[in-house]
């Protein structure tokens, strides 16, 4: 049902998901400046990729367009991001982190925004939303069916960890659930 290339990332996908800053994202309570911060990694590490992926599923423009729409919150770049993004230089890195980025934008962002919506918050969320969200879909579907890109998307799972990391250490990167909560 997975595929062999979740199966291989499957520990990662759960260690990913209980980190604090994903908690605080499917919680609904990341602060704006964590989530341009998010943002602006993933942009870092689009940059690289979207020249290489079928234009149905590149990010870039839409990830700027979502920290356009956060100003005058001003996304601060990340370091590990960077670092990461100039190693996508092989078959099997690139589609490795784009398995998993475009596997989280389309799956795991929709959670997001939905636990953000549901919380009263509105945080741009245009990058998990594909125009043509059959042809994405297939294109994740194709690489989980492939074993090789393991070793690339293993090292896109600990580049992203890295990542929320480094947003963590910076602090202020959630808010209290009950500022969260709607006024009736």
């Amino acid at each position: 049902m997975f595929g062999p290339l979740w199966q291989a990332t499957r520990d990662l996908h759960h260690q990913a998901e209980a980190h604090p800053l994903a908690r605080a994202m499917i919680d609904g309570t990341i602060t704006p400046q964590a989530w341009a911060d998010w943002l602006q990694a993933h942009l870092t590490i689009q940059l690289a990729l979207d020249p290489h992926l079928p234009p149905a599923v590149r990010r870039a423009d839409v990830l700027a367009m979502d920290l356009l729409a956060l100003l005058p919150v001003e996304a601060r770049p990340s370091q590990v991001a960077a670092d990461f993004a100039a190693t996508l230089t092989d078959t099997v890195s690139i589609f490795g982190a784009a398995y998993l980025t475009i596997g989280a934008h389309r799956r795991g962002g929709r959670v997001i925004e939905k636990a953000l919506r549901t919380a009263g918050r509105e945080l741009p969320s245009q990058h998990t939303r594909f125009e043509d969200g059959p042809a994405a879909e297939a294109f994740v579907k194709q690489l989980r069916e492939i074993p090789a890109l393991a070793p690339g998307a293993r090292r896109a799972f600990t580049a992203l960890t890295g990542v929320m990391d480094e947003i963590v250490a910076r602090g202020n990167f959630a808010i209290p659930i009950a500022e969260t909560e709607v006024a009736p």
